[in-house]
């Protein structure tokens, strides 16, 4: 009985003792979850990244099929069959960029990822403005592609006119990827394609 008594106090006392002990902070104790939090902020997801490549790989069709829209509606030379099939893969061909390019719009404003902390404040206002008009040209060609083709043909020069500034702002984007690339900063690796379990390097994480 005495032993019973005994050991019921020692048990309560230790569990007192251990309550007034501080606890560890759980973060403290896991510095990979805030890395890995981080790092989700600072890059964009695979989705957003396959909506990227996606969009590029079908302006590149765009581009090649084109001038079959002239030869198309050429009023002195009647369109070949592969005109024809061109010029239908090029109007699709828009109509899913403009489907892409919502899309992305909205996973991007749904997870937005913060601007790199090593650019200048002028260096971001520019990215945004140049990603975001391209967004914007994007859809508006996607728009008015849509209304030449089973509209009117009056919006086709406003067509061809956002295609000028939809390579305009393209070439800046590919120039300034071009500069992070040969900087190593990290930055362009943040639209890399990733392919297994391993992180691609950002800012953040990147090796020297």
């Amino acid at each position: 009985m005495v032993n019973r008594i005994g050991k019921r106090a020692l048990t309560i006392a230790v569990a007192d003792f251990d309550k007034c002990q501080p606890r560890p902070d759980v973060k403290k104790l896991r510095p990979s979850q805030n890395e890995g939090f981080a790092l989700h902020n600072n890059r964009y997801s695979n989705v957003q990244i396959a909506l990227h490549w996606m969009v590029v790989a079908l302006i590149i069709a765009q581009w090649l099929t084109s001038d079959s829209i002239a030869r198309t509606h050429n009023p002195l030379i009647p369109p070949s069959s592969t005109d024809l099939l061109l010029h239908s893969l090029h109007n699709y061909g828009g109509m899913v960029i403009g489907v892409l390019v919502a899309l992305r719009i909205v996973l991007r404003l749904m997870r937005p990822v913060k601007p790199p902390a090593g650019l200048a404040a002028w260096q971001k206002q520019a990215a945004f403005l140049v990603q975001w008009g391209l967004y914007a040209s994007l859809l508006a060609q996607a728009a008015t592609g849509l209304a030449t083709s089973y509209l009117t043909g009056k919006a086709a020069p406003v067509h061809a006119f956002l295609w000028n500034v939809t390579l305009t702002l393209a070439f800046a984007h590919i120039v300034a990827a071009l500069i992070h690339i040969v900087r190593r900063d990290g930055i362009a690796e943040r639209m890399k394609p990733r392919f297994g379990n391993r992180p691609a390097a950002t800012p953040g994480n990147r090796k020297p």
